[in-house]
């Protein structure tokens, strides 16, 4: 069973994101108390990816080298299950909307409406560069089936 998922995953992933912080600022990040994101904060501590540093009177949260690396890998896989979200999503509005029926019975604005709202989806993945090869099959999905339900498709 993996150590980090839940709310640890959440601290890292927003101090990946976000940089060093304080705990305070974390816990409203990661909708988290404060008192239960110090206890993930110090079982982080304990493993070696996150650190404490002084600035001031202020206690700040980083991330270690490992740290870096975990959060960099949680990232990657939390945009690679919304990009297979998505790819669900334009099946299933494919199978409901276009697959099987004629031309006159899909309904074109709805689908490429649907489809728009995909792709905004999409736009942040994309600067991901591990992502740009599962984006780019998903789009040409998409594009397939606008070309579908536009009687755009040869044979």
């Amino acid at each position: 069973m993996m150590e980090i998922e839940g709310k640890p995953a959440d601290v890292l992933l927003d101090l990946y994101r976000s940089g060093t912080s304080n705990v305070t600022e974390i816990a409203r990040r990661t909708s988290s108390t404060y008192a239960h994101t110090v206890r993930v904060v110090n079982r982080l501590e304990k493993m070696g990816v996150v650190r404490f540093e002084r600035k001031g009177r202020t206690k700040l949260v980083g991330l270690t080298e490992v740290g870096r690396k975990i959060g960099e890998h949680l990232d990657e896989i939390e945009a690679l299950v919304k990009i297979a979200r998505l790819g669900a999503e334009v099946e299933a509005l494919y199978a409901r909307e276009v697959k099987g029926k004629l031309r006159e019975e899909m309904d074109q604005r709805k689908v490429t409406e649907e489809l728009a709202r995909i792709s905004k989806q999409l736009e942040p993945l994309q600067s991901k560069e591990k992502m740009l090869e599962p984006i780019l099959r998903l789009r040409a999905r998409m594009e397939e089936i606008e070309r579908e339900v536009k009687g755009l498709v040869l044979g």
